[in-house]
Order: structure tokens, then sequence, then C-alpha cells
């Protein structure tokens, strides 16, 4: 076994945290275990700066966040956190198709006393609901089809009134290895330890994201390798 792999191509494979039939407390364990991965990866971290660029152009008034396949809700309730504690109110949107992580993130909204709506909702089949400030998701590319991603991106972009966010993991043997040893470090969930590495494999490179940029119409965008294991698509809706 080669010590870095190299992963030229994408494969993709069926994850277990996908599984409709899945166990709720094995995926509860699952999402707490990926938020604990989030934290220590900074996936809030990676998204806020390019937030922050943008801060002037929004009102005192609260500003709108759309998270779409929000998981637990720790990317957006962690970047309301930092908006409020910049003088910024927010009100929060996530969506998810699993109403066990929906419940998760409801309950985590709830304990922080943070205002939020966390929705049941199939963003690949339904057209967003409505017009945010800022739109984000995490994480959730690498299990679309090349066409559901683009056609994503493109209702994302309908729905963005000022940034659009996107962050996923980047594909390479390097990235695969420490996902690898993150994910047995910071959780015991053999869910988290299965689906990391099958999500690495699946991901896209830069290149590629470059690619259903263009396809989805985002002129402008920009793509950043950030470090550990992502990249950042950032799009601004020119006023």
């Amino acid at each position: 076994m080669r010590l870095i792999p190299r992963l030229p191509d994408r494969e993709m494979a069926a994850e277990q945290m996908d599984e409709p039939d899945l166990n709720p407390v094995l995926h509860r364990q699952a999402l707490r275990g990926l938020a604990r991965l989030n934290r220590f990866g900074g996936a809030a971290s990676l998204i806020w700066p390019e937030i922050k660029k943008v801060l002037g152009r929004f009102p005192r008034s609260p500003v709108t966040m759309l998270d779409v396949a929000t998981g637990s809700g720790d990317v957006p309730i962690s970047l309301a956190r930092k908006l409020l504690r910049s003088g910024y109110s927010s009100q929060v949107t996530g969506l998810d198709y699993s109403p066990v992580a929906i419940e998760e993130a409801q309950k985590r909204a709830k304990e922080l006393n943070l205002q939020a709506d966390f929705i049941s909702f199939d963003v690949l089949r339904d057209p967003l609901p409505g017009q945010f400030d800022i739109v984000v998701c995490s994480l959730f590319l690498h299990h679309l089809s090349e066409d559901q991603i683009v056609n994503l991106l493109r209702k994302m972009r309908e729905a963005t009134r000022k940034i659009l966010i996107v962050s996923d993991l980047d594909r390479s043997g390097l990235n695969l290895r420490l996902v690898q040893l993150a994910g047995r470090m910071l959780s015991r969930s053999a869910i988290v330890h299965n689906d990391g590495e099958l999500s690495v494999k699946a991901a896209f490179t830069v290149t590629e994201a470059n690619d259903f940029a263009r396809k989805s119409e985002l002129p402008n965008a920009i793509i950043r390798k950030r470090f550990p294991c992502r990249w950042v698509l950032t799009w601004r809706r020119e006023d």
C-alpha cells in the first residue's frame, strides 16, 4: 500500500450517512462526529473571511443566511455567532433532506438561543425558498453527480443577494490520509471513519471546481485551496 496514494480520478460510492434507513442513534453519533471534525478543521473559519470582506454591504438589520445541506447546523450556527460578535444580527435558514439532521440542528440552535429555521427539504428537487444575503454550502457537492452540481449551483446563484460561498474537500492522496487520521482521532463513529475516506475519493480538485463554476454561470468566481483538505469557492453578486 502506498503511503500517499494517487487519486487522479473521482470515485463515487454510496456513503452510509446517506442511507434512508440508517439507525437514528448511529446517525446522530455520526453527525456529532462530523461537527467535531468541522470544528477541528475550522469549517466555518474558512468561510468567515469571505463574509467579512463584504460586511460593509450589509445593513445593520438582520443578515439573512441560507445553508444548503446543513447537516447538524454547526457551520451556519458558528457563522451566525461570528456575525453577532461583529455587530450584526442574523436570520439563519438551514436545509437538509434528513429529518434526523434537522432535529439535531434545531436542538443545537435552541441550546444557543439562536434565531434559526432548520427545514427538512430536498434541495435537488425543489426551488430554494427565497433570496438571502449569504448562501453557503459545505461538504455537499462531493455527494452529487456533475449535472446535479451545476443545477444546484445555478439555484444557489439565483437565491444569492450578495455572496455565495461553497466549501468542499480537495481530492488528493495527502488529503485522504489526513482525513483518515483526523476521523480516527476525533470520532469513534465507524460511519465517520468509512464515509470520510469515501468523501475524499468522491471530491473534486480546484480545476474541476472551476469548471463547475463556469458551467453554472458564476462569472468571476474565485476558488482557492484552504488548509486543511479543502477548497473554497466565492462568488459575489455585483450591485
